[in-house]
């Protein structure tokens, strides 16, 4: 295995969910694979499942 390792092919597959429990989550840990899937055409959405405390300058 190389690093850092090609994303998975998705076959057949149109929508790709990312699920967290951090709102960084997604973007340290797969926001290139799911960006190369999004470059192939296919509809990613990321779901943060986690209890956070708004700081002040956060927008929700």
């Amino acid at each position: 295995m190389t690093f850092p390792a090609p994303a998975p092919a998705l076959s057949g597959v149109t929508r790709a969910p990312a699920v967290s429990a951090h709102p960084d989550d997604v973007d340290f840990g797969c926001a290139g694979t799911i960006a190369s899937w999004v470059d192939e055409g296919h509809l990613a959405t990321a779901v943060v499942a986690g209890r956070i405390e708004p700081a002040p300058n956060m927008i929700v």
